[in-house]
This record gives structure tokens, sequence and C-alpha cells, in this order.
């Protein structure tokens, strides 16, 4: 991948019931911020299946190309903040139905603590938490 200028890619091979499926991870953008034109990603991306193809002894076809970007990450963070709020206005009914009103304030209460806790630890540490490479 190094003549790609993909030096740092990561390379999985993993056999299975189906076959061998080799997983490439590379990033296409080039030295700017920006990556490259379209035209340019298009016919990199063309490029490395080709190779791809030929190492594998394989067709063009059977190689494809997944992308993800931002906007999939974007999309993640909201779908995890849509569920939880709705698990702790779950949580909230609930505790707010089972226990006598002056002992569900007391454990909502106890609730918000541990998650401002939480939230603030990780802060303060400066701790991200990310999905592993």
């Amino acid at each position: 991948m190094s003549s790609f200028g993909l030096a740092d890619s990561k390379i999985q091979v993993a056999t299975g019931s189906s076959g061998r499926i080799v997983r490439v991870e590379a990033d296409l953008k080039s030295k700017s911020d920006k990556g490259p034109a379209p035209t340019e990603r298009q016919r990199a991306e063309q490029a490395i299946s080709a190779k791809l193809a030929e190492l594998a002894h394989t067709d063009v076809n059977q190689v494809s190309i997944n992308d993800v970007g931002p906007s999939w990450g974007h999309e993640i963070t909201a779908k995890a903040e849509r569920a939880l709020v709705i698990f702790l206005l779950l949580i909230t009914l609930y505790i707010s139905l089972r226990f006598e009103w002056k002992m569900a304030v007391a454990a909502i209460a106890a609730l918000v603590h541990d998650i401002v806790v939480t939230a603030g630890i990780y802060s303060l540490s400066g701790f991200q938490v990310t999905p592993r490479p």
C-alpha cells in the first residue's frame, strides 16, 4: 500500500465459511486537511481496488470500498444522545411510580449526582471515550 502513499494502512485477513476476507483500513486524505479532490479520490480508489484484486487473484467487482466520515460520527452521536434522554425519562418515570414521592426525589437526585460526577471525572481527566481503532 506504500506505493499509493498509504504506508500507515492496517491490513486484516479473516478466513470464514464464506472464504477469505481481506480488510484494509487506510486514510485517503492528502497532506492537506481537505483531502483529495473528488475525481482524484475516485482515481485513487479505483487504482487501489485494482491492485487489491490483482493481489487477491480475484475480479475487481469483488473489491468493495466503504467510507466512514464525520457525518457517520455525527449520526451515531445524535442517536446515542437520543437514546440516553429516552432512557433517563423512562428511569425517572419508573422511579416516580415505584417509590414514594420523597424516596423518588432522592433516587432521581442520586441518579443526577452520579451522572454529573462521572461526566466531571472524564472532563477533568481529559480521557476521551472513543471506539478502539
